[in-house]
C-alpha cells in the first residue's frame, strides 16, 4: 500500500497475521523505501522475495524492486522516457510495465537476467495498465480510443504469435482488466451502466 507522510507518499509492507490485533489506527505496517520522491504501483515477485514498483525519484518515472526484509532498492529502467505500472510476470523473470518514450505510450517487457527491453505494442493507440495471462504467454490490456467519444477496447497479445485478440468493445471507457487465476474470467471497471458517469467492476 501507499502511505503519505511528510509530504510524499512511500511504499510500506502491511503485516496482515496482526489485523485482528490492531490498534484503532488500523494494523502495523513497515515501511520500505524512504526517499522524498512518489513511490507507487507496487507488485510482489511471485515468490515473494522482492516488489516492483515505480518512482519519480530521478526526475523521470523509472522501475526499481525493494527487498521487503532489508530494504534495499535496484534500479531496472534508466530512461529518459516515463516507465510505470509494473506487472511481474507469473514465471518471474520478465515485468511487463508502460512507457511514454517516442511521445506515445507503448507496453514494454524488460527481461531481469539481461535488462533487455521490447516493445510490446507499436501503434497510434494509447494502451493502459496491463496484466499477465496466467501462464504467462500472454498479456490482457485496455486501449483508449485515438479520438474522443471513440470506442474502448479490452485486447490479449500472444507474446509467441504477437496475435492482438479483441475481447471486448466498449461505448464507455473500460479499465484495468484482469484475469482470474485460471484465466476463464476477466475483471475490469466500466462506466458502460451509468453513462458514463461512475466507474463499476
Amino acid at each position: 500500500m501507499s502511505i503519505r507522510r511528510a509530504g510524499f507518499p512511500f511504499l510500506a509492507l502491511l503485516a496482515l497475521a496482526a489485523v485482528g490485533a490492531s490498534a484503532a489506527h488500523g494494523p502495523p505496517a513497515d515501511r520500505l523505501t524512504r526517499h522524498a520522491s512518489q513511490d507507487r504501483a507496487p507488485d510482489w515477485s511471485p515468490d515473494g522475495g522482492a516488489i516492483v514498483f515505480a518512482s519519480d525519484r530521478e526526475g523521470q518515472w523509472d522501475l526499481y524492486t525493494v527487498d521487503p526484509e532489508t530494504g534495499a532498492t535496484a534500479r531496472l529502467t534508466e530512461s529518459a522516457a516515463n516507465e510505470r505500472y509494473p506487472v511481474w510476470s507469473p514465471s518471474g523473470d520478465r515485468v511487463l510495465y508502460l512507457s511514454d518514450r517516442d511521445d506515445r505510450t507503448d507496453l514494454w517487457v524488460l527481461d531481469l537476467a539481461s535488462r533487455a527491453t521490447e516493445r510490446l505494442t507499436d501503434d497510434a493507440s494509447e494502451e493502459t495498465p496491463a496484466d499477465w495471462t496466467p501462464d504467462g504467454l500472454g498479456i490482457v490490456f485496455a486501449v483508449a480510443p485515438p479520438e474522443i467519444g471513440g470506442p474502448w477496447r479490452i485486447e490479449t497479445l500472444d507474446l509467441e504469435s504477437r496475435e492482438r485478440r479483441t475481447l471486448l468493445v466498449e461505448r464507455y471507457r473500460a479499465l484495468w482488466p484482469r484475469f482470474d487465476g485460471d484465466g476463464g474470467a476477466l475483471a475490469f471497471f466500466s462506466r458502460r451502466d451509468t453513462g458514463g458517469e461512475d466507474d463499476e467492476i
